[in-house]
């Protein structure tokens, strides 16, 4: 990163004074990042130097007694209740602070030495870019390492846990990294590695001095107030929604799930969710994509959990501003400051302007997590800075992390993006939830695990962290009995629903003898479905309402029971009122959401089952075109699986649209297994069945049942392409793998086969054609790969082939 007054500062987007910072219309202008005071050199520069010297000493001093000190930018000190002045802290009154006893300290978080801070942060990213030459063993003999450090560190490399090494070994400090140089020097590395660690080094310890003091404490407050809203907002969740009582840290519950990098046109797994904050210095966006309750949101939570703790393992740690965004709760908010003015406690002293002084003073790394762009109710609008800070037209210098669903990628690829995508729980992370959440015992997870793999939507379902959290409360209870097994997704989302009022009718009789909101309670679901459906033909959709507008629709029986549930759960926060600009334009207010989309989408589908059977089929058709395309998987399988009039519906409908939407019909075969399903599979394949590494595993799934179905049957699939997702083939198996970890079977009523991809395939060539003479049916077979010119083989060429091979 650039130090004060270098030429290749970047510039960001700064928003002309007037009134209010946000009201300001014209078009942004570009200033030096670093503002009228940090562009400031100071003219004798030993006298700078002998007061870096003595605010160290101090700093040294005062660290080593438990005071305050905070790292918030990129190089500066501040000191909780001080101010510095030269080299002295003084406190308010301006008497010397010697420092205070850390059992006075009310953060429960970590003081920074702000300069060594971004040091280590900015060193991360240079080794990250420079790696291969600290694979050699030599120098970390030479830096004292034992072998487990040394496995930790090589095995896989990790530059965070290196440089967490170095800081904890005294190696290197904020004032001192010359055991650091010296090593490196030592084993005979180029000289330009040490002059350019040396350099950071320097660079960050200047930063500080640039640092108006009215900066600081501006900075200093904003931490205190993120943190402190983390703790209240993000940092505690419900794991099983029944049990109200029992929240825990986001820690406690995370699971590391699997997660793929989209690098040269296929998807790489890699071995952490750090790899993904490991690249935010020199990717932006980020972008994580995955179907819901596959874990996007909960891990943006870990993310500000390791921030907010300083996590010795994550990248984050070097991070001066973390700020987390849910972009569902930001309808009418234009402004990025405002936004975060909403992430902070109501009595903040800190005002939009501030915000704004802050985050273009250049002194601050900031990386913003924007959550749930899927469910942005201004997304499409363009005129907003949220999205101009997600494209880079603001704050091009910062981090950006972003999550959404697969089907809202395309909103997002006006820019270059880094992609990642998780992809869910294998068997080892489902049995490490199970002993984080339930503590639960080997023999127990065993039982677990195979009652899981004896159903094959089962074990799909369960892929989804969110999925498995809900249904393995279920298995747990009923682990010491037979239990059938469900023959759909929705029976399974039946069962849980069941087992969430269950529950709390056990706790409610318990406490009560006259549990009167039962007997009310079939009544008002159906209140709570259509509270359910409008807020998805809502355009945005309607994901959270305000408390007072719940109670009054259900009532405070039924209210206070589908809370206790964990069907509804209420969140109290700050909410932004558009239009105005006073003081008083945030207040506090409860506002009330379903647990998970996917219930609320199950819930709207038993409205339109009702609805079904009271309106015309033209007005039913009707309501299905109001809902959004994101909402259409989860809510046409559970229409599928609870009805079989309504599940003909909602497949001629699907029938009668565009591909992607027709593709969804695939879900509602699986979910509806009752007449006339023959015709809709054979409608499905009198078109090209597309896979694409766009798509969610779960349409992936649906289609490659769909097409062991038809070849099961001897219905005709008129074709297959398998568009850039095509990882391997083998002979032996008579498989073709893609990234997904899905396979492709012989299939014995298949037309063509095409084979598109960006990747170099033709080591594979052999064994796809082989493949393919073992489809039978099989008329055509294409290759269009942009490393080899387009090959097609006919129905002529590939029964010559046939011919020659049973021949030999």
């Amino acid at each position: 990163m650039p130090g004060p007054g270098s030429d290749s500062c970047q510039e960001l987007t700064y928003r002309p004074e007037v009134k209010d910072v946000c009201q300001a219309n014209e078009p942004g202008r570009s200033i030096n990042p670093q503002g009228e005071e940090s562009g400031k050199e100071l003219s004798d520069i030993t006298k700078a130097e002998s007061v870096i010297e003595q605010v160290q000493t101090a700093v040294s001093q005062l660290s080593t007694k438990g005071s305050s000190i905070f790292l918030q930018g990129n190089g500066c000190y501040v000191f909780s209740g001080c101010s510095i002045t030269g080299a002295t802290a003084q406190d308010e009154k301006g008497k010397i602070v010697e420092g205070r006893d850390k059992s006075t300290q009310t953060r429960p978080y970590p003081k920074y030495n702000f300069g060594f801070t971004n040091f280590q942060r900015e060193l991360c990213t240079h080794l990250n870019s420079a790696k291969w030459w600290y694979y050699d063993k030599r120098l970390l003999e030479k830096l004292t390492f034992s072998s487990a450090e040394t496995a930790g560190v090589l095995n896989p490399w990790n530059e965070v846990r290196f440089v967490r090494l170095l800081r904890e070994k005294g190696i290197i400090s904020s004032s001192n990294i010359t055991q650091f140089t010296s090593a490196i020097t030592s084993v005979n590395h180029p000289s330009t590695l040490v002059t350019e660690i040396q350099e950071l080094f320097e660079m960050n310890l200047d930063f500080w001095l640039n640092v108006p003091p009215s900066l600081k404490d501006k900075i200093e407050h904003l931490v205190e107030g993120l943190k402190s809203q983390y703790n209240q907002r993000h940092l505690s969740i419900l794991p099983i929604p029944e049990d109200q009582g029992d929240w825990r840290s986001v820690n406690d519950v995370f699971v590391e799930t699997n997660i793929e990098r989209f690098i040269q046109a296929k998807w790489e797994k890699v071995s952490s969710h750090h790899e993904i904050t490991n690249l935010l210095p020199e990717s932006r966006p980020v972008v994580i994509l995955s179907e819901p309750g596959y874990g996007k949101s909960m891990l943006l939570q870990q993310f500000a959990y390791e921030w907010y703790s300083a996590s010795p393992d994550s990248p984050l740690q070097y991070v001066p501003l973390f700020i987390l965004i849910r972009l569902k709760e930001l309808q009418g908010v234009k402004c990025i400051y405002d936004a975060i003015k909403t992430l902070l406690p109501l009595e903040t002293i800190l005002t939009s302007s501030d915000i704004r002084d802050i985050l273009t003073s250049g002194e601050v790394y900031v990386v913003f997590a924007f959550d749930g762009f899927d469910e942005y109710p201004d997304a499409d609008v363009g005129d907003n800075d949220i999205n101009s800070v997600i494209s880079g037209k603001m704050f091009s210098s910062f981090g950006v992390v972003v999550t959404t669903r697969l089907s809202r990628l395309h909103n997002l690829q006006q820019t270059a993006v880094t992609k990642f995508r998780l992809t869910g729980f294998e068997v080892r992370m489902q049995e490490t939830y199970l002993e984080k959440v339930f503590a639960a015992a080997t023999k127990t997870k065993q039982k677990i695990m195979s009652r899981i793999q004896e159903s094959d939507i089962l074990m799909a379902l369960c892929q989804g962290p969110f999925f498995f959290a809900i249904i393995s409360p279920i298995l747990i209870r009923t682990i010491s009995r037979p239990t059938k097994n469900a023959n759909s997704v929705t029976e399974y989302f039946d069962q849980v629903i069941t087992n969430l009022f269950a529950h709390t009718k056990r706790k409610v009789k318990r406490d009560s003898p006259t549990p009167a909101m039962f007997n009310e309670e079939p009544q008002h679901r159906l209140c709570l479905a259509r509270i359910a459906y409008n807020g998805l033909i809502n355009t945005p959709s309607k994901i959270s309402w305000s408390e007072e507008d719940i109670l009054r629709q259900l009532g405070s029986f039924c209210y206070d029971l589908y809370v206790g549930t964990g069907v509804l759960r209420k969140e109290q926060g700050p909410v932004y009122h558009p239009g105005s600009h006073v003081a008083g334009h945030l207040s506090n207010q409860t506002s009330v959401s379903f647990f998970h989309t996917t219930i609320q989408e199950y819930f709207a589908a038993t409205y339109l089952v009702g609805m079904s059977k009271k309106i015309s089929q033209t007005d039913f058709k009707h309501g299905l075109q109001k809902i959004h395309a994101q909402n259409f998987p989860y809510l046409c399988q559970f229409v599928c699986g609870l009805d079989s009039t309504a599940a003909k519906l909602v497949m001629d409908y699907l029938l009668s649209r565009e591909k992607d939407e027709r593709m969804l019909a695939i879900l509602c075969v699986l979910e509806h297994k009752g007449e006339g399903i023959d015709r809709v599979i054979t409608e499905l394949c009198n078109t090209e069945i597309d896979f694409s590494p766009y798509e969610s595993i779960l349409l992936q799934r649906a289609k490659m049942q769909l097409l062991q179905t038809a070849s099961n049957l001897q219905i005709p699939i008129s074709g297959v392409c398998l568009r850039n997702c095509l990882m391997s083939s083998n002979v032996l198996d008579e498989s073709l793998y893609l990234f997904s970890g899905l396979s492709v079977p012989i299939l014995d009523t298949i037309r063509e086969l095409r084979i598109v991809s960006f990747a170099d395939l033709r080591n594979q060539t052999v064994n796809i054609i082989h493949f393919a003479l073992k489809c039978e049916t099989l008329r055509k077979l294409t290759f269009d790969m942009e490393l080899c010119p387009r090959t097609a083989f006919s129905e002529d060429v590939l029964e010559r082939i046939r011919r020659q091979s049973c021949e030999g």
